[in-house]
């Protein structure tokens, strides 16, 4: 009876190590596959903004700015085409007038004539609509004759039109 006894109790130990053996297994397999490279959403992110994309809104936050002439804002209706290349064409719909690149959730660009990149916060994102965030420090010029910064939030919102 003993003997019977130990010859369940170790066939028994036997599955019950196979089947921890196995989930082990499976648990390191899904570890692996549920793990992502982050390069991969950059991809995923720029291969939805290529395309000619129509400014809907353009909002910018002092209005001050857009009435006192500092800020002239985009005309509503008027396009950007981002291609696969990274050349951003606004305006003029054969010379590029700036290139562009994202990283994470910040769109990079860089006009040609100002080598130095604007950074905009991509606030969405998906197929047919984009909203750009872009945040300036403007000098102006306060009641006594001082230069005083005045930080401008500017919002371009924008459906994909091709």
């Amino acid at each position: 009876m003993k003997k019977f006894l130990i010859n369940k109790i170790s066939k028994t130990m036997k599955k019950l190590h196979s089947i921890l053996m196995m989930l082990a297994i499976m648990v390191a397999a899904l570890g692996f596959t549920a793990c992502s490279d982050d390069d991969d959403d950059k991809g995923k992110v720029e291969a939805s903004i290529v395309g000619v994309w129509e400014i809907t809104a353009y909002d910018v936050d002092p209005i001050e700015m857009v009435e006192n002439g500092t800020i002239i804002p985009e005309d509503i209706g008027s396009t950007w085409k981002f291609t696969s290349k990274g050349k951003l064409y606004s305006g003029n719909p054969n010379n590029p007038s700036a290139s562009w690149s994202i990283d994470k959730n910040n769109l990079y660009v860089t006009s040609d004539a100002f080598p130095v990149p604007f950074k905009y916060n991509i606030l969405y994102l998906n197929e047919t609509s984009l909203k750009l965030e872009l945040k300036l420090s403007q000098p102006t010029f306060n009641q006594n004759g001082d230069i005083e910064y005045v930080e401008i939030i500017t919002q371009i919102t924008f459906k994909k039109i091709s």
